[in-house]
């Protein structure tokens, strides 16, 4: 008897403090869990995702897919998602996808009905990672890709800004709120939070442009302009 059963996809995303892992079986909502703190992410990420298997009654066995958060962030968070990522998919035989983690921060209910939002994830002192979208039916429109820099470049983007503030939210936003503020935009303290969920609804948006063509040689989005950039290649 064929097996009826949906896809099902796992995604993760340890970018951040907060790291997020997540189970979505065909088009239902993903299932999300937070992890612990960001020293414990390696160690947590995989039984994590064991105990969301077991709560549906799946195993990796089953897995179609893997959904990464591509970074950037803290460089060993985002080495830990994508090793834990390629490893699966390698082991598996399945595909990679993956998506911006500031991207994925950028979307979701806590958004309200922001059309221009922009992430900002704190990199100590006055630098940021950060991007800029523009929410609308079909989903999130680039503006300014993710990019690393220094919070004087996300001021002089948002210097002369027409039209309703644009929205703020992300830990750099909230450390370097009263500049922001001060530049016009507005600043939430609920969105900007990366999500393993957020990535598996983006990749569902786009499947074919969130696929990984090449898992074995895909690196992930650390964005260290003061290091050199190292992107990812699809």
């Amino acid at each position: 008897m064929t097996d009826a059963r949906p896809t099902l996809q796992v995604a993760l995303d340890t970018a951040t403090d907060r790291g997020t892992v997540a189970l979505a079986e065909g088009d239902t909502p993903p299932r999300e869990v937070a992890l612990g703190e960001a020293r414990t992410h390696a160690r947590t990420v995989v039984p994590a995702l064991e105990d969301l298997l077991r709560q549906a009654g799946r195993s990796f066995a089953e897995v179609t897919a893997v959904v990464v958060g591509a970074g950037p962030g803290s460089f060993t968070g985002v080495r830990v998602a994508a090793a834990t990522a390629k490893a699966l998919v390698h082991v598996l035989g399945i595909p990679l996808l993956s998506r911006s983690s500031l991207e994925a921060a950028a979307w979701g209910p806590a958004w309200e009905d922001a059309e221009h939002r922009l992430v900002l994830f704190d990199a100590r002192g006055e630098r940021v990672f950060w991007t800029h979208v523009r929410a609308g039916p079909g989903g999130l429109v680039s503006v300014v890709a993710p990019i690393a820099g220094e919070l004087d470049d996300v001021c002089a983007h948002l210097a002369g800004w027409v039209g309703p503030p644009p929205l703020c939210a992300g830990s750099g936003a909230l450390r370097h709120r009263a500049r922001l503020e001060a530049s016009g935009a507005r600043v939430q303290a609920a969105a900007g939070l990366p999500s393993a969920a957020a990535l598996v609804a983006l990749a569902r948006l786009d499947p074919d442009g969130s696929r990984v063509e090449n898992p074995a040689r895909w690196q992930p989005e650390y964005l260290k302009p003061w290091t050199g950039r190292t992107s990812g290649a699809r």
